[in-house]
């Protein structure tokens, strides 16, 4: 099975990978797999059964100028209104996420719940807001995972909960608008996948957020790489250091803030969507000319015929 799939994976010309750690792992595959195979870790090209497959790094990412455009859009500033009476006065920390096992949302919420126990100063003034949309319902575990998220909102919000404050809001429906207006307000946004492909919220909240906002980032993001100058950066595992990241995010200095967000949005102006695609076709044309050209030099008599 392991070696159909690498067969046919190969036979491609040109094979992408979000980060260059996704590519160096597809390279270490096919050299214990395909002994038979030729791998230049180098070049990231492979030669298997007289085909050449390049394999090469393209980090997906946003548009900024129309995410920019749609943050001003009457629908999605008409729910600012909704975001404030949400909030009120209090700190946002935000994240929005399918509810996905990878994306370690449980530890998500029970760092804040560790947060909540050891800097008390911070009840009544910080709102963590979850936009979760349910995933895969149809599968036992998927159903049994969202089950776990709403029962740990719920204890959470007993434990803390005053008549003028609850901890976590959970808002569990798609409503694209009410996403930007929050990451355009948060102060806090936290991505803390064990491990994904990339992670666009990251990028969207950095792009869109008015507010200065602290990304806190897991190593487990694809996006890690592109992003963590900009971001405090965190195990997904590692409950206290989530928690502690929460307490420093919320304590920055506004000068810190803007720089590191700054870092955040230079980084993905450098590898924005334009680059993603002009990239892949850069390449796509290269492979097309080095064959015609290949093919040329094997019948030069055919090869002008056809011209």
């Amino acid at each position: 099975m392991q070696i159909d799939i690498l067969d046919s994976i190969l036979t491609n010309n040109v094979l992408g990978f979000h980060i260059p750690r996704y590519m160096n792992n597809f390279l270490q595959t096919v050299k214990q797999i395909l002994p038979t195979a030729s791998v230049d870790e180098i070049t990231g090209d492979i030669i298997y059964n007289g085909h050449v497959c390049h394999v090469r790094t393209y980090p997906i990412s946003v548009d900024m100028e129309t995410l920019q455009t749609q943050a001003q859009d009457p629908e999605v500033i008409s729910k600012q209104a909704e975001v404030d009476e949400i909030i009120g006065n209090c700190k946002l920390i935000y994240r929005t996420d399918r509810t996905d096992l990878s994306k370690n949302i449980i530890r998500g919420f029970q760092a804040y719940d560790m947060f909540l126990e050891k800097y008390p100063e911070w009840r009544e003034k910080v709102k963590f807001v979850a936009t979760l949309m349910p995933s895969r319902l149809d599968i036992k575990i998927y159903r049994e995972y969202t089950d776990k998220i709403r029962e740990i909102v719920k204890e959470i919000n007993e434990k803390y909960a005053t008549p003028d404050w609850q901890p976590i809001k959970y808002i569990c429906k798609g409503d694209y608008n009410l996403v930007v207006a929050l990451l355009k307000r948060y102060d806090v946004l936290m991505v803390n996948p064990i491990l994904d492909g990339m992670n666009i919220v990251a990028k969207e909240g950095s792009v869109v957020n008015e507010n200065n906002g602290v990304l806190i980032l897991s190593s487990g993001a694809g996006c890690y790489e592109e992003l963590k100058d900009g971001a405090i950066c965190i195990n997904p595992f590692d409950l206290r250091q989530t928690a502690e990241s929460i307490d420093m995010a919320l304590l920055m200095d506004e000068t810190t803030k803007s720089q590191m967000i700054g870092k955040t949005r230079k980084a993905i102006q450098i590898n924005d969507l334009n680059k993603w695609v002009s990239d892949q076709l850069r390449d796509i044309e290269a492979v097309m000319h080095e064959n015609i050209k290949l093919k040329f030099n094997e019948n030069p008599e055919e090869s002008r015929e056809m011209n």
